[in-house]
């Protein structure tokens, strides 16, 4: 018999899975919550965010859709700072053709580890280092 046999259980209930051979060849699931990120320089924070879209591609069975590193301004940045910075990072990005989306203006940002909205000042200073985040945008 083979040593694959399902039915599988995963323990996580996030959707940028992958498995990954460990030192005995056997393949181990990685969670993206076990992921810690770099420390980010003192004074400043680091996040990972995705597109909330992506993220829908991969319950279709596409592969895990990577985070981005993105470096917030200050250690306690205002929603606008936070805003700027994300789309910032996000208008590099390409579409399914190959071209740049160009600017987009975030929509929904949705830190993955809580379900929390981030929507305003107040909900900023609950950001830590290495939190993710599920973005929504639309183009501008």
């Amino acid at each position: 018999g083979s040593l694959l046999e399902g039915p599988f259980v995963i323990p996580c209930d996030c959707v940028a899975r992958s498995l990954m051979p460990n030192t005995g060849g056997m393949l181990q699931l990685r969670c993206c919550q076990d992921y810690k990120p770099p420390k980010a320089a003192a004074g400043t924070l680091s996040i990972r965010v995705r597109e909330k879209s992506s993220a829908a591609a991969v319950d279709a069975g596409a592969a895990a859709i990577p985070f981005k590193r993105v470096v917030l301004s200050g250690e306690a940045p205002t929603f606008q700072a936070l805003e700027s910075d994300i789309s910032s990072k996000f208008s590099a990005s390409r579409g399914r053709d190959g071209q740049p989306v160009g600017p987009r203006r975030l929509v929904s940002l949705v830190r993955i580890k809580d379900n929390l909205e981030i929507g305003d000042n107040d909900d900023t200073a609950l950001i830590e280092d290495g939190d993710l985040f599920e973005a929504t945008f639309v183009g501008v």
